[in-house]
């Protein structure tokens, strides 16, 4: 769909300038800014005014415009585009935004490289994941241990047994929501504890308990420090963290090398042998994996999958009060296919997670022939592809049934959805934890929405979302009334 740049004022044409893309102006240059935000920037004032402010009109003139925590702002900037992708040049330097399906996995298959900086700050969260990946410390292989960990990371290697947790995840949406039958409650809130417990469950096979408890409010006092850490990792400026960040990581990382070291000895044992999470399917099949390169994928699994989750499924059951139980009534006509595209409208609609790259001297590659130089930073808007008006029709209503009849080019990954990134069918590097967010999110929606109906109380609800560290953080307010379904 691209089409050749060319620039008249120059005979040199091999190098991508800034063209007729789109001139995304004033909004663009504070794009590059608040991507590289740093303390003096940063305000709790502007992120507060942002959070509160939810029409378009205030957003455009708050400096919140933080397009990196406001994923309808982009989206509503690069709609404007014309072309398959913009090219804009601000004081900071050049910003190419990517539009399109063929776009977007033409970067994503082709950049290589992540910066020093966020693989050093995906480090110290995740020890020995492939999400540590960085090709200029393994022989600039494509993106580094990504290639030798991408198969064998434990969300991945037991993806295909997961449906014996449902029971276990179905019993814990019970314990949490009956309590609530016949009262007044916050999805948000609601959903926010239960997201956790079903995702501990799933990963590390513990229920809930006052440890646990205790974990997810570790989890919430670190995100706003997590969230401007990655910002600044984002832009490969080094960032030392605070006393109170490492400690806070450094307890949720203990509590998961404890149970991964506690679990082998009781597996060898006997003890629990039947269990379904993922730590105790990897250790019984595949004994040969050091223990040491299961800890810190098993963080990265149950940490980055959390706010994604949550924000989806609130985004769901908020569509489905204010569209009077469409969502229910749909997936209940074939529960089997049916779930599937409710799964899917979910995660296209409810979850935006951008990526930013700035090219380095080691990069090489290009757009319609042209080289993209090095330092320009390249902007991947996910939410804006899912809700693109050339590949949908009303891109921001929830149609589920939009899906029927249409097919993946990879793992949930098509044009106008992909929700976890450029599939690694096609030679992109996909989030890592897609098998087990989507059995999270799918085995969550059957059971919410034919085990209890949540219609609206009032007229003030709405749904909202931002990005905060890397994933979609729920930022509504929707209050429902809880009934158990007959």
């Amino acid at each position: 769909m691209a089409a050749a740049i060319s620039d008249p004022s120059s005979d040199n044409n091999h190098v991508l300038k800034p063209g007729i893309y789109g001139n995304l102006g004033f909004i663009m240059r504070q794009v590059v800014r608040l991507i590289r935000v740093n303390k003096q920037e940063f305000s709790l004032g502007n992120v507060r005014s942002f959070l509160f402010s939810r029409s378009w009109a205030e957003r455009k003139a708050s400096i919140t415009t933080l397009f990196a925590s406001d994923p309808y702002t982009l989206q509503r900037l690069v709609h404007s585009i014309p072309g398959p992708y913009s090219v804009s040049v601000s004081d900071d330097g050049m910003i190419l935004v990517m539009l399109d399906f063929e776009a977007y996995v033409k970067i994503a298959t082709t950049f290589r490289s992540r910066g020093h900086a966020t693989c050093e700050y995906f480090s110290r969260l995740f020890h020995n994941s492939a999400f540590i990946a960085e090709p200029r410390k393994y022989a600039n292989k494509p993106y580094g241990v990504w290639e030798d960990r991408k198969d064998v990371e434990p969300h991945v290697l037991c993806k295909d047994a997961y449906y014996k947790q449902v029971p276990d995840i179905e019993r814990i949406i019970d314990d949490a929501i009956l309590p609530n039958v016949g009262q007044v409650a916050e999805v948000g809130k609601l959903l926010r504890k239960i997201v956790w417990d079903v995702i501990v469950f799933g990963t590390f096979g513990i229920k809930p308990n006052k440890q646990t408890e205790r974990l997810l409010q570790v989890f919430e006092d670190s995100a706003p420090e997590f969230d401007y850490a990655l910002r600044i990792g984002g832009e490969d400026l080094s960032n030392e963290w605070s006393d109170h960040l490492r400690k806070l990581n450094e307890e949720l990382y203990s509590w998961c090398v404890r149970v991964c070291n506690e679990r082998k000895p009781e597996l060898e044992n006997g003890v629990d042998k039947d269990r379904t999470d993922i730590l105790t399917y990897v250790l019984k099949t595949y004994k040969t994996i050091p223990m040491n390169e299961i800890e810190g994928p098993m963080k990265a699994v149950f940490t980055a999958s959390f706010n994604n989750v949550h924000c989806a499924l609130c985004g769901l059951l908020f569509k489905n009060a204010e569209l009077n139980d469409a969502a229910y009534e749909y997936m209940k006509r074939d529960p089997e296919k049916n779930l599937d595209q409710v799964t899917r409208e979910t995660l296209r609609l409810h979850t935006a997670i951008p990526v930013t790259r700035k090219v380095n001297p080691e990069d090489n590659f290009d757009l319609d022939g042209k080289k993209i130089p090095v330092g320009a930073t390249i902007v991947l808007p996910t939410y804006a592809i899912n809700t693109d008006p050339r590949v949908w029709d009303e891109p921001l209503e929830f149609k589920p049934e939009r899906f029927e009849g249409r097919k993946d080019v990879g793992y949930l990954c098509q044009p106008g959805f992909m929700p976890f990134g450029a599939a690694w069918d096609l030679g992109g590097r996909q989030c890592a934890g897609r098998f087990f967010s989507y059995h999270v999110v799918s085995t969550m929606t059957r059971k919410l929405l034919s085990s209890y109906k949540m219609m609206s109380v009032g007229h003030n609800n709405y749904f909202d979302m931002k990005n905060s560290a890397g994933t979609s953080l729920f930022r509504g307010s929707c209050k429902v009334k809880v009934e158990k379904r007959e």
